[in-house]
């Protein structure tokens, strides 16, 4: 098996992938807005069902956080961009086009396409932590802390994720 063969193909399966991470990205984005709809309605509709005096659980924690959630999955990108700039200091996570026009050799090139994967798969973490946040009023107070310490770990990963093109300024 020839190993350099297999990277080549790998590469430029990166590279014509590259091309299409603004549509990938405005899909996620897209979802996740739809997401954040449903998740919101669902909690407004949690807020009316509240006058049922019969119910054991406080149910304000439970519409809070999801309309915290929801809000935050339909502003996924303003969000991420936040989580990105505070924790990593970076300027312009969003400019994911930059990813596919890498100049330079092969190699360069398909380093960037791969880190515009792993920018697209931050989107996708940070995402995961918003849905994960809108099940938190449901959580029972022994399980809320590593509930809270999954979402944080997912915000912090997520936007490592989406920082990652200051990798490549080690590799230049």
């Amino acid at each position: 098996m020839d190993f350099g063969k297999v990277a080549t193909q790998m590469g430029d399966l990166f590279i014509n992938l590259s091309t299409q991470y603004s549509a990938i990205l405005n899909f996620i984005f897209l979802i996740c807005a739809c997401a954040g709809v449903f998740i919101s309605i669902s909690g407004i509709f949690t807020m009316i069902r509240a006058g049922d005096r019969q119910k054991q659980q406080p149910v304000w924690s439970v519409v809070a956080a999801k309309v915290v959630a929801g809000a935050s999955l339909i502003e996924l990108s303003m969000w991420a961009n936040a989580w990105s700039a505070t924790i990593w200091a970076n300027t312009d996570p969003l400019e994911i086009s930059a990813y596919s026009s890498a100049s330079g050799d092969y190699t360069t090139k398909a380093m960037y396409a791969a880190l515009g994967m792993m920018a697209i798969a931050g989107y996708v973490t940070i995402a995961m932590a918003y849905f994960q946040i809108s099940g938190l009023g449901n959580v029972s107070q022994e399980g809320r802390g590593s509930k809270i310490g999954s979402i944080l770990s997912r915000l912090v990963a997520g936007s490592a994720l989406i920082s990652a093109v200051h990798l490549v300024k080690y590799f230049e």
